[in-house]
């Protein structure tokens, strides 16, 4: 998609499952997947998408956005990456009242990896944020936890400071970075083997 967002909707109980999506955007505040309008105990699930951005000009634009109060969204095993201007984010959450998994994505090269300004709640574990600026911001619920990042700080604050086994200043090994295979090399020993066992 050239110029717009890419895809949207209010429906309720949505899958988005296994696309691919690129945003190609030189105008302001465009979105790859927005979400909002919902109504009240919809369920929401992202999962086993690939989201790139590529953008140039002055606008700050998020791969997701998640604008829909009092939903469950459940948001795992994506790869976003190159939402890297302005005040671009990787993961939007964008409402005061929903309530947010953000389990095992992988988020590379964005300003802001996970952004959370709203007093909604958010539950993030096993995120591999890679060469973000910030990694993640906001205040993130108690169970927040085993994310990884190569910056010296995540950026967020957890409610308990529960988040003891989240990793900084790791070095990542991928397959092939340079031609974004995101995969992490049999060699790795930074993100490897690390998380929480989420398979319950």
């Amino acid at each position: 998609e050239v110029n717009g967002d890419i895809l949207g909707t209010a429906e309720d109980f949505v899958k988005i499952e296994g696309l691919q999506f690129q945003l190609t955007n030189a105008f302001s505040d465009k979105v790859g997947i927005a979400i909002s309008g919902q109504t009240a105990g919809s369920k929401i699930y992202i999962n086993n998408n690939i989201i790139k951005g590529v953008l140039s000009g002055s606008g700050s634009h998020t791969a997701l956005n998640l604008a829909s109060s009092n939903t469950t969204f459940y948001i795992y095993n994506n790869l976003i990456y190159n939402f890297n201007i302005n005040s671009s984010s990787g993961i939007l959450v964008n409402n005061s009242g929903g309530t947010h998994y953000i389990y095992n994505n992988s988020i590379s090269n964005c300003i802001i990896g996970i952004n959370k300004p709203e007093l909604s709640t958010v539950v993030a574990k096993n995120n591999l944020l890679n060469s973000c600026t910030t990694p993640a911001s906001g205040t993130f619920s108690v169970g927040t936890d085993y994310n990884a990042t190569n910056n010296a700080s995540m950026g967020y604050t957890v409610t308990g400071n529960g988040n003891t086994h989240d990793r900084v200043n790791q070095a990542f090994i991928f397959l092939d970075a340079t031609n974004k295979d995101f995969h992490l090399s049999s060699t790795d020993t930074s993100a490897k083997d690390a998380g929480a066992d989420l398979s319950a």
